[in-house]
């Protein structure tokens, strides 16, 4: 293990892809900040009697190459505006593309189950969201 400082992302939960945390912690370890893994995983502890699951991301202090620190990365992930301040920092790269990841599974979420019918060479495809006004003329261009 390597000696210096560690840092550690935490949450309350064991499944590692339930926290933003991994997210963070799989950013940072592309920009080239390794991690401990030694020291990281689900940590199961006692309160109030109870166990109670962590997930616990341990990294070292500084990238293999010396450029980014981990404080200072953690601190530019955490702030809103940080990708359109300096959209070239590949952190910023790497965040953007982790939202655009949550976007579209929200999106796909919303979106719901498309109905796909067939006729012919004719196909339709029909959302949740269709209204009805929509849905029959969509069937009825179907039917002809």
């Amino acid at each position: 293990m390597q000696k210096g400082k560690l840092y550690s992302l935490e949450a309350l939960t064991a499944d590692p892809q339930a926290t933003r945390n991994t997210v963070l912690f799989a950013c940072l370890t592309a920009i080239g900040i390794p991690p401990e893994p030694a020291l990281c995983g689900e940590y199961v502890e006692k309160v109030d009697g109870a166990p109670r699951s962590v997930t616990v991301w341990r990294l070292r202090e500084r990238s293999l190459c010396g450029k980014y620190g981990a404080e200072e990365a953690i601190k530019l992930f955490s702030d809103p505006e940080f990708a359109v301040k300096q959209p070239e920092h590949p952190l910023a790269y790497l965040k953007s593309g982790f939202e655009n990841y949550f976007r579209a599974v929200a999106f796909v979420k919303d979106q719901g189950p498309i109905v796909v019918r067939r006729r012919g060479k004719k196909i339709a495809l029909i959302t949740r969201h269709t209204d009805e006004a929509r849905r029959a003329r969509i069937l009825d261009e179907l039917n002809k």
